[in-house]
């Protein structure tokens, strides 16, 4: 279980993205506070 907001976040990116774990963590430490890490499929494409 992770502990801090960085690492449930990383994980979560890590989860969704295939990034490794060190990769995702840094996106989400340079990331600004609540930014959006996974961005949202374009309309009209099916995700």
């Amino acid at each position: 279980m992770k502990n801090t907001g960085i690492e449930r976040r990383a994980e979560l990116l890590r989860l969704y993205t295939g990034l490794p774990w060190q990769s995702a963590r840094r996106r989400v430490e340079t990331a600004a506070p609540g930014s959006v890490l996974i961005p949202q499929p374009p309309p009209g494409t099916g995700g």
